[in-house]
């Protein structure tokens, strides 16, 4: 659920603490569990959600199983040996635990903070119009830091292989193309020096800096051996405080 930049904000915070990690692999593991095609009204999606990011149907991020994931294809990697391919594994599982945080810190408040637009507008616009602070964002940075080396790494990437099997390697570079043209493609209506209301930079940063310190806190702990004995999500060996909802008001004034 968070953003495509965010995610690569996170990453890029981890990959400073993880020195020997391939970092193009790693951010395009990173943004590679968004990369189900969708229909012509992104409805439905080639693989689904339920796959790309290990749900059961009709749950949401809140309830990500990335275990399953590590289960799948980080639980057997040797040791801390970072080469292109568990680079890329994971920057996938850290995906997944910081869109379960996300829901935690941003989508949950968020929710408390909107609760009357959505019973009149519904709970999918509310989203659309949140969205446009959220990208508004990404597109933002983008602008203001124009040769961050995470998006001149994706910008130039050519894919031709991927360590997962669940995930036509088709999908993920079409979703690589999408993200490129998103973020490169003008838009008139797009004012970005505003006040952001649903999110702020602040906030913004502030969850970047908490998802990448948990999902590193996560890592550690994984890596020294700890037993899974049956857990479906890593986030729950969090403190109470970690997971915390942010206080309102998230953006730059009260809704």
């Amino acid at each position: 659920m968070a953003t495509w930049i965010c995610h690569l904000r996170i990453a890029e915070k981890i990959a400073a603490e993880l020195p020997g990690l391939d970092k193009a692999a790693f951010y395009t593991g990173s943004l590679a569990p968004d990369s189900g095609i969708p229909n012509d009204t992104w409805t439905e999606f080639t693989p689904p959600k339920e796959v790309t990011h290990f749900l059961v149907k009709g749950e949401g991020n809140e309830a990500i199983h990335d275990l399953e994931f590590y289960r799948a294809y980080l639980e057997k990697q040797p040791g801390k040996l970072f080469d292109a391919d568990t680079s890329f594994l994971w920057g996938y599982f850290f995906h997944l635990l910081t869109d379960i945080l996300w829901v935690d810190l941003i989508w949950t408040p968020t929710k408390l903070m909107c609760a009357d637009m959505i019973v009149e507008m519904g709970k999918l616009a509310v989203v659309d119009e949140v969205k446009k602070d959220w990208y508004g964002l990404d597109h933002r940075f983008l602008r203001d830091h124009p040769t961050w080396e995470p998006w001149q790494i994706i910008r130039s990437l050519e894919l031709n292989s991927i360590p997962i099997s669940h995930i036509p390697l088709p999908a993920v570079t079409a979703q690589l193309d999408t993200i490129r043209n998103y973020y490169t493609e003008p838009d008139p209506a797009r004012v970005l020096d505003r006040l952001f209301p649903y999110l702020s930079e602040a906030t913004m940063q502030r969850a970047v800096t908490d998802c990448a310190a948990a999902c590193l806190k996560l890592y550690q702990r994984l890596q020294a051996g700890a037993g899974l004995d049956g857990a479906l999500s890593a986030t729950g060996w969090l403190s109470a405080a970690e997971r915390q909802p942010y206080p309102a008001p998230l953006g730059d004034v009260t809704v």
